[in-house]
């Protein structure tokens, strides 16, 4: 069989001489093949590096458009926090209106509202983002649920506040809600030692202290820290000279006054009236008032009663 060749003759200008090559069709072919598997190559490459460039353009924009949104995630979870200082803030309000108006505290777990979360809800967008975004953004949703829903329990409460208030207006007067000596932590006055466990200056044992004690000057006013009646005027080897007021279901005592007040047993007094004045009798290392609010015969924090948040504040 006569195989079939292709002839290429190349024939020179300045030569006479011509040239021929014979060419097999199978080298043909060939030719023809590496020739199309270099332009599919080509295009290949050329296709898979503009695509590889766009998604390197792609990743970058999308650092950067991560990055922003940290940013501003961190700026939302700042706010948050400025918003929990609020909350905390409203909730110690809470807890004196509703000691004002005998309401019982609830407590922090019933406050906090909280609920279980949904897996199947998280796990939608967590797949999606690396897993400090998603931790991040995670805390920010926790958070801003909790915040709301304290704030729903503090809408509530304010509301069941108010209707008391508006139905018991002398319950509100007569509820112990100031400090017994104006100006507490000034140059004068401040608070020398609080409510609960602390070591006798006597006998330096623990021992639970049933009031507060507020340093200050011999013979600073003493007022009654909300409407009341006098119930008692005596002396006693601790406390010295004492009065006690009577305020509905609560009782006020005031110890270590420097003489017994001029008021009569039975006499009713106003909420920042002068009943007595600062001393040092009894068991005192110093000049101070011991001040003590009572409950159904059980000493209560007088803290939880002053409503001038200011003053409060400044003894911490």
């Amino acid at each position: 069989m006569t195989k079939k060749f292709l002839t290429l003759m190349v024939i020179p200008h300045t030569e006479s001489h011509v040239r021929e090559f014979h060419l097999s069709r199978s080298f043909l072919w060939g030719l023809y093949l590496i020739f199309g598997v270099s332009i599919f190559l080509l295009f290949y490459y050329a296709i898979g590096y503009y695509s590889h460039k766009g998604l390197e353009n792609r990743y970058t924009t999308l650092q950067a458009e991560n990055k922003e949104l940290d940013k501003q995630l961190s700026r939302v979870q700042e706010s948050l926090d400025n918003l929990r200082l609020q909350i905390t803030d409203l909730t110690d309000k809470d807890r004196m209106m509703r000691a004002w108006v005998n309401l019982e505290d609830p407590g922090d777990e019933v406050r906090q509202m909280g609920v279980g979360g949904g897996l199947e809800a998280e796990a939608s967008w967590e797949e999606l983002l690396s897993s400090q975004t998603s931790e991040h953004l995670t805390e920010t949703f926790t958070s801003m649920d909790q915040l709301l829903r304290e704030a729903q329990f503090l809408q509530t409460s304010f509301d069941s506040i108010l209707a008391v208030l508006s139905r018991n207006d002398e319950a509100r007067r007569s509820t112990p809600s100031i400090w017994p000596v104006a100006g507490v932590r000034d140059k004068d006055n401040w608070m020398s030692s609080g409510f609960g466990i602390r070591t006798d200056p006597f006998t330096g044992k623990k021992q639970r202290h049933y009031g507060v004690d507020i340093a200050g000057r011999r013979g600073t006013a003493i007022r009654a820290t909300g409407d009341g009646v006098v119930e008692k005027i005596d002396f006693h080897k601790r406390l010295g000279n004492y009065i006690t007021l009577k305020h509905g279901v609560y009782r006020t005592l005031y110890g270590h006054l420097n003489k017994k007040p001029v008021l009569k047993v039975g006499t009713r007094v106003k909420r920042g009236q002068k009943i007595g004045e600062m001393g040092k009798t009894g068991r005192a290392t110093a000049t101070h008032l011991h001040y003590s609010v009572i409950r159904n015969n059980r000493a209560m924090d007088p803290m939880r009663f002053v409503w001038d948040s200011t003053k409060r504040r400044s003894i911490y």
